[in-house]
């Protein structure tokens, strides 16, 4: 692994929150000029002394190039993000700009819709949403064959109420 993150320009993390710190640890390669993808949730797991798993990997990195991104689905949908022939949103947050524009990239590549919801700041919101996602599929029995996705009134459209 470290090779590949050594010679990598992007290095996605997606594995269990719980041993993130030690892996990253067990890598041992310069993170600095690295977009790291955060795709962890930390579910049943606290971020103390951070707010969000985000926030934490930033610290055991020491890079700012930090994106919370594919986090808030099933790993089934990272590979089809299609439903009903239309592709489902990947949230997103990151402070750089620059990165954030090459994981909207990468995730439009893919087939993702990207919502961009603001700075790292954000990423609490995005990983409940992943705790909602996982509760709802596996604990309420909805299965993994869903997606949150955003759907807009037509202009001129009144709410009701």
């Amino acid at each position: 692994f470290q090779e590949a993150c050594n010679d990598a320009e992007v290095i996605l993390i997606a594995l269990p929150f719980g041993i993130a710190d030690d892996v990253i640890k067990a890598i041992n390669i310069e993170w600095d000029d690295k977009i790291i993808i955060d795709a962890t949730n930390p579910i049943s797991v606290a971020t103390d002394p951070f707010d969000s798993a985000a926030e934490a990997i930033q610290a055991w990195t020491g890079n700012d190039n930090i994106v919370k991104a594919f986090n808030t689905t099933g790993s089934a949908n990272l590979s089809n993000p299609i439903y009903n022939g239309l592709p489902i949103e990947t949230f997103i947050c990151g402070n750089e700009k620059n990165s954030k524009e090459v994981v909207t990239q990468l995730a439009e590549e893919l087939g993702f819709t990207v919502v961009d919801v603001g700075g790292l700041e954000n990423a609490p919101m995005l990983e409940s949403l992943a705790n909602l996602w996982t509760t709802m599929a596996y604990k309420l029995g909805k299965g993994p064959n869903f997606a949150f996705t955003i759907v807009t009134r037509n202009t001129g459209q009144q709410a009701n109420g």
